[in-house]
Parts: C-alpha cells; sequence; structure tokens
C-alpha cells in the first residue's frame, strides 16, 4: 500500500461515533437531538463529521445530511453558512416539494432565497413583515419550520461547523435550534474549536446560553488519540506498521494531535535525512519549499482566502496579482499562457500539484481551498508583510458584490478608507436581512476606522442615530443609550427642534425599559 498525505480511513473516536449514532438513532425515532462537539485545532472534529456522514449512508433509512460550515472569510456576512447550506439543498428540489418545505417561512426566508424562488413570493399583497428586533426570532422559527417539514420525508442531520467563525446572525439561530425543543426527526450538531474561543469571546455568551438549555445537547470534546490510535494513523498513512522509532517521532513532535502528525509524517517522506522542526509553522515551511513556483503561488492564493475558491475567481486573482506583485507571487514569464479549464497553464498545474501534495482539498461543488485553516495560516505567515498586503488587495478587487468579504481584504491590506467604505455597505445588508447584531458591528468597525465627513455634523448624528436603531434592535439597550445621548449632541437646538425631540423621546423610551428613573437615565 503506498504512502499518503492522510489517512484514508477513520482512525480512532469510537466512543465519539457511538455517541453521535444513539442521537442518530434517537432522531430517526422523532426525538430531536441535539450534539455539541469541540476540540483544539487539528484534532479532528471536521473528520468526525466526515465520519458520520459517511456511516450514515449505509443505514437502511438514509438521512437528508444539511451541512453549514462557517468558514473565516464570510464571518462578517449575516446568514453565510444558512445561506450556502440552504440555497442548494433547495434547488436540488423539485417545485412542489420546496414550496412543501419552506412552507408558512417563505416571507421570513425569502431574502436569503433570493436565487432560488419558492412559490410566488408576490402572490399576496399582504406579506408579513415584523420589526427589526424580532426579524432574527421570525427567521429562525421559520428555518426549524423548514428543518421540521423536511424531516418529514426522512430524518435529518444538520451539521453547523466552524461556530467559533460565524457571524452572530448565524450564531443566533444556532442558540435558538438548541434552546427551542420540538419533535422531530431532526439531529442537529453544533461543532467548533476550543482554543479560538479563548482567543474570541463572541461565541462565550452563545454556548453558555445553548447549554443551559431545558433539554441541553450532549457534548462531545476530542482529545489527543493514544498511543494505539497514533500507530493506526501512522500505519494507515505510510502504508505499513510503524517501527518503535516512528511512532515515537510522531507521537512526541504532535502530543496525539492527528493534523500535526499527518504533517510530520508528510515532512519526513519528503525531507529524508534533514532534521525537522516541532512547529506547525516549520513543517508547513519545509514542505512548502519542495514545491514548484506554480504551487507555491497557487496556495498563497488559497491560503489569503479563508474560504472555498472557485477556479474562475482563482484565475481573477492571480491576473489582478500579476500587474502589481513582485517576483515571489506573480506568475512565471518563461512559459506560454494556454488555457485549461478556465486556468492558464501555471495556475492549473499548481492546483493539480497541490490537490496530488495534499495541501488543497476540492469541495464538491468545485471550489478549491487549502486543507486545513491552521495549514493555511502557516503559509500566510510565511511570506513578508508587503506581500501579504498585495494578495489581499488583488482578492478585495474580485469581490465587488460582496462588501463585507471585500472589507475584510481590504482591512488585512490596511487600506482603511475604502475598507470603511465596505463596511458601511455590509451594514446596510445586514440590516436588509434584519441581522442587527452583524449591523452593530460592522457600523462599530466603520466608526473606529475614522468619521466618513468630518464637517458635516448632521451626517454625523444621523450615523449615530442609525448605529443607536442597530443597537436597540440587537438588544443592546446600553449601547443605544450611548449612541442617543452622543446623537443629541450633533443636532442644534433651534433649527433641529423636531429631531432632538425623537432622541429625547426614544432616550425616555429605552431609559424606562431599563427600569431607570427618566430624569436620571444616565445613572
Amino acid at each position: 500500500m503506498a504512502a499518503s498525505a492522510r489517512s484514508g480511513r477513520f482512525v480512532g473516536r469510537e466512543r465519539e461515533i457511538a455517541r453521535i449514532a444513539v442521537a442518530l438513532e434517537a432522531a430517526a425515532d422523532g426525538r430531536t437531538r441535539r450534539v455539541l462537539v469541540s476540540g483544539t485545532g487539528g484534532a479532528g472534529v471536521s473528520r468526525l463529521i466526515d465520519e458520520s456522514v459517511r456511516r450514515i449512508g449505509r443505514l437502511a433509512e438514509p438521512f437528508t445530511v444539511l451541512r453549514w460550515r462557517a468558514v473565516a472569510g464570510r464571518s462578517r456576512e449575516p446568514y453565510a453558512p444558512v445561506i450556502a447550506g440552504l440555497r442548494p439543498y433547495l434547488a436540488a428540489l423539485d417545485a412542489d416539494e420546496r414550496t412543501r418545505v419552506v412552507g408558512p417561512g417563505i416571507d421570513a426566508l425569502s431574502p436569503l432565497l433570493t436565487e432560488t424562488q419558492v412559490g410566488d413570493r408576490d402572490a399576496s399583497p399582504d406579506r408579513l413583515r415584523v420589526g427589526p428586533d424580532h426579524r432574527v426570532a421570525w427567521l429562525s422559527e421559520a428555518v426549524l419550520g423548514l428543518l421540521e417539514r423536511a424531516s418529514e420525508r426522512r430524518p435529518v442531520l444538520l451539521a453547523l461547523e466552524d461556530l467559533h467563525l460565524a457571524d452572530a446572525a448565524t450564531r443566533a439561530l444556532v442558540v435558538f435550534l438548541a434552546r427551542v425543543h420540538r419533535p422531530a426527526r431532526l439531529c442537529i450538531i453544533g461543532t467548533y474549536r476550543t482554543d479560538r474561543v479563548a482567543q474570541d469571546g463572541s461565541l462565550v455568551g452563545d454556548l453558555a446560553a445553548i447549554t443551559d438549555a431545558a433539554d441541553p445537547p450532549d457534548r462531545l470534546e476530542l482529545g489527543p488519540l493514544t498511543r494505539d490510535e497514533l500507530a493506526q494513523l501512522v500505519t494507515e498513512i505510510e502504508g505499513e506498521r510503524p517501527t518503535a522509532s516512528l511512532l515515537l517521532l510522531a507521537a512526541e513532535r504532535s502530543g496525539g494531535n492527528p493534523l500535526l502528525a499527518e504533517e510530520i509524517l508528510a515532512a519526513r517522506r519528503e525531507l529524508s535525512g534533514v532534521s525537522l522542526g516541532s512547529s506547525l509553522d516549520e513543517l508547513v515551511a519545509a514542505r512548502l519549499a519542495l514545491r514548484s513556483a506554480e504551487c507555491r503561488r497557487v496556495l498563497r492564493l488559497l491560503a489569503h482566502a479563508a474560504e472555498p475558491v472557485r477556479r474562475d475567481r482563482l484565475q481573477g486573482v492571480a491576473d489582478a496579482l500579476d500587474a502589481e506583485a513582485d517576483a515571489h507571487l506573480a506568475r512565471s514569464l518563461g512559459r506560454s499562457r494556454r488555457g485549461m479549464n478556465g486556468l492558464d497553464a501555471e495556475i492549473a498545474d499548481g492546483v493539480s500539484e497541490g490537490l496530488e501534495s495534499g495541501f488543497i482539498v476540492e469541495q464538491a461543488d468545485g471550489a478549491l481551498e487549502v486543507r486545513h485553516e491552521l495549514i493555511a495560516r502557516s503559509i500566510v505567515r510565511e511570506l513578508l508583510p508587503g506581500q501579504r498586503r498585495q494578495v489581499h488587495l488583488a482578492f478585495a478587487t474580485t469581490l465587488t458584490g460582496r462588501p463585507a468579504a471585500r472589507a475584510h481584504h481590504l482591512l488585512a491590506a490596511h487600506e482603511t478608507t475604502a475598507a470603511r467604505d465596505a463596511l458601511f455597505a455590509a451594514a446596510r445588508g445586514a440590516a436588509a436581512l434584519g441581522a442587527a447584531a452583524d449591523q452593530l458591528s460592522l457600523l462599530e468597525l466603520a466608526m473606529e476606522l475614522g468619521d466618513p465627513d468630518p464637517g458635516d455634523r448632521e451626517a454625523a448624528g444621523l450615523l449615530l442615530l442609525e448605529t443607536a436603531d442597530a443597537a436597540l434592535a440587537a438588544g443592546r439597550s446600553d449601547r443605544a443609550l450611548t449612541y442617543l445621548d452622543a446623537a443629541a449632541t450633533r443636532f442644534g437646538e433651534r433649527q433641529d427642534r423636531p429631531r432632538l425631540a425623537g432622541i429625547h423621546e426614544r432616550l425616555g423610551r429605552v431609559a424606562r425599559s431599563r427600569g431607570w428613573p427618566i430624569l436620571d437615565w444616565r445613572g
């Protein structure tokens, strides 16, 4: 058996697989179950979901599997995992089944399903609408109803992956799905990285709300592989049983982390006789040095994307980079450029080598990405700051229709003015989806980058009022009071009396809702 970059078989975790199987069996019997899976980066959480899905396919009664995965490049796009998961699922249904599954949630879901027409949304002039502060709950109920109706035909497994990278609206949906308990043939699995929760506290409150539910989820935390499991992993990768020295190397250097063990074995095989570093960054850098210039270029582009990238977009980024990038990133000029599946020869060769070496994985829809977030970060760190800036700028030029993703790359490139404009545009998009928490976050980040019009006091006041409204809709009355108070100072008492009256009326209303004396709301 030939060696490979990673194990083709699932190794270990049988206890966790058994507990997921129990949840799936309960779901098949009509008892909704929820499971929360966590682990440090590289522990194999995604592989656990992959294996669960593979085993589900062997059941006598098949499940409908929905995988809604968050990625860093879309972390500021409200409901990005939901949209990416719902649209292809609904598009695969016939028209009658789509109408049945979406059901009465059509008005709530329509902003997310603009590419998939589900029935005639405009047939009735009296479409249901709700206020901004209830939009998230309204849409969450619509999503849960959709899942319940889908489960009437066959049980449903919904995997909400990498919640530490999800936007606020998606996390609020997950909290709703975890806390609202109704009988259905539905199993919901949420995953997150424990080390990222410590770095970013945005998920802490949501996890507390999920685990504090009346029917809390079953919690699984993946620890290191045992010595026997590591031996099995090495056997699967190397094609033969490991020697004692190889097993010791893998165990001591990886600490039982499957991803690190795989990279150690790959580096040892490719760099025979060379002393290997112990960190993932060192291992990835050593392996990267062996790749061709074309492969290194493709890997650097994909690593900066922070999301799966289709081939045509990869080519567009490469073209945008050619005019400005230095020799480490620009294409080779010594070869002819010929078309190959929409890619120039250099890019096509780089993709092929990346797939063969195990650095790149291809998604079901043909999109490409570096096989793990940690490996992508190691590749990014290998570049100089100026080179990273060039790549981010190239990505920004291809994202004109996605302001939140564009802002992500512009911020990384330190283009503050353009990033601020993109953030304001993204905030308007979040407002249209009723994602008030994301709208508030985008507006606050944009304002941190500077006043868009420092000399216009009225425009500044209106922006503060808009942010106050977003804070109120997001349930952040404390922030709303601060913004309302600041907005009142931007308007003149004589010329803006009606507007000031409205501000003070809102101040009083918010103060009353918090139980403060109206004349002492600042207390």
